[in-house]
């Protein structure tokens, strides 16, 4: 597996990248973009990912982006859910922008805490 995720340049000048990203996200950029959402609650699900912004400067690429997330607790009928904003970093290599591929930190115990 490679380390990286590369996503074309489109030959088009006046493209909305916004839009353009947006439809890569459930491509190969999808492993280039943070999905975890435990943090928030462990039983959180990712319900959609929203390309929000994409800059340019020189040679180098930012995609914004923010994950909807929810959980749902059963036994007491409640509903969790949030957002979180999120941006990748990139840089063009010839016709493509490379992105370092997204690797998870390992999940931590109840015994690392104490």
């Amino acid at each position: 597996m490679a380390s990286v995720v590369e996503i074309a340049i489109p030959d088009e000048e006046d493209i909305d990248l916004t839009a353009y990203f947006q439809d890569h996200v459930e491509s190969d950029f999808a492993c280039a973009i943070d999905h975890g959402v435990s943090e928030f609650d462990e039983r959180a699900q990712i319900d959609d990912i929203q390309v929000t912004d994409v800059v340019i400067t020189g040679d180098s690429i930012e995609v914004m982006y923010e994950v909807e997330f929810s959980a749902h607790y059963g036994c007491r009928d409640k509903n969790y859910s949030g957002t979180s904003q999120r941006s990748i970093h990139g840089r063009r290599v010839a016709g493509d922008w490379v992105f370092a591929r997204h690797i998870p930190p390992p999940s931590r115990s109840t015994h690392e805490e104490f």
